[in-house]
């Protein structure tokens, strides 16, 4: 017994002679990540959303003390990007097809590159809509346009259709007492080769993303429909407006891994798909894109 005693003795003697206390230092900086998103357009106003990465139990943080800058390297334009609110920072930078831009962030004793080029504006030529059978949904709406490609570069792009409805209130007779308008983003589906190379789609029912892959340089006709009913008994179409936009292959990577991280975070069975970005060091994504829109009224 003294034997067994001596040797715990020993055993605790020699494990406290190999522990280091460290100094703590309440305010020492911890490796903090950020996370920023931005897509820049030609037609529209630009901002930044400039995040904390949470865990999953947190909520999200928006971070105010950056500095942001956007410089148009093609016109040798700079611009500073000012916090406003909430971890989204906004400033005026005029940009065009074919720009090339660069993002430069400094935060947390930190800097953060990113490049990104401004696509051509798609152009569609001419759109219509018609009434048919599609045998996996049954009697719906399809729609039908025409897509001017350019030889020059290659080409991403994001289908979507906005449905603009008069909704009604009907009291318990049926009668119309009050209505009003709405935007919706519609489900829609189409077979096009250019839609089932893509085996992301199969993640999402409100867009359509392909590339130029199959008609390079081309003019092609696309087809795709809705997957649920248009017209419903308390509300009447009053527009179709199709949005097409040309994405650079980062933006268009990310949008694919954001429909496929959405879907399979609903499911128990599947892990969800990491989220592409082009951010060294950082999570996000720093892009822009282009688009044409092709209204149908009813």
């Amino acid at each position: 017994m003294k034997l067994f005693g001596l040797i715990g003795v020993s055993i605790l003697l020699t494990f406290t002679s190999c522990v280091k206390e460290l100094d703590y230092y309440n305010n020492q900086k911890l490796d903090v990540k950020a996370s920023l998103h931005t897509f820049l357009n030609p037609d529209s106003t630009s901002s930044i959303e400039l995040n904390r990465v949470v865990n999953i139990t947190e909520n999200i943080t928006g971070i105010d003390d950056a500095v942001i800058e956007i410089t148009n390297v093609t016109n040798s334009v700079k611009s500073n990007f000012l916090h406003s609110k909430d971890g989204t920072y906004s400033g005026v930078i005029k940009i065009a097809s074919n720009d090339i831009l660069t993002l430069n962030v400094q935060w947390n004793d930190q800097q953060y590159f990113a490049q990104t080029i401004v696509p051509n504006k798609p152009l569609i030529d001419t759109a219509f809509s018609e009434l048919n059978f599609v045998g996996s949904v049954g009697y719906t709406r399809l729609f039908n346009f025409t897509l001017k490609d350019l030889a020059a570069s290659n080409d991403f792009y994001r289908l979507y259709l906005m449905t603009k409805k008069m909704v009604y209130t009907l009291n318990t007779n049926n009668a119309i007492i009050d209505s009003n308008i709405i935007w919706e983003k519609s489900s829609i589906s189409g077979e096009e080769i250019g839609f089932i190379r893509n085996s992301y789609n199969t993640y999402s029912t409100k867009e359509l993303l392909f590339s130029d892959e199959s008609f390079n340089g081309l003019t092609s006709s696309f087809v795709f429909y809705l997957t649920k009913p248009d017209n419903e008994s308390n509300s009447k179409v009053i527009q179709h407006r199709i949005v097409l936009e040309n994405l650079p292959v980062e933006l268009f990577d990310y949008y694919n891994s954001r429909n496929a991280h959405l879907w399979q975070q609903s499911s128990i069975t599947q892990n969800p798909t990491p989220l592409s970005g082009n951010i060294p060091k950082m999570y996000g994504v720093f892009s822009a894109y282009n688009l044409t829109e092709y209204l149908l009224n009813y």
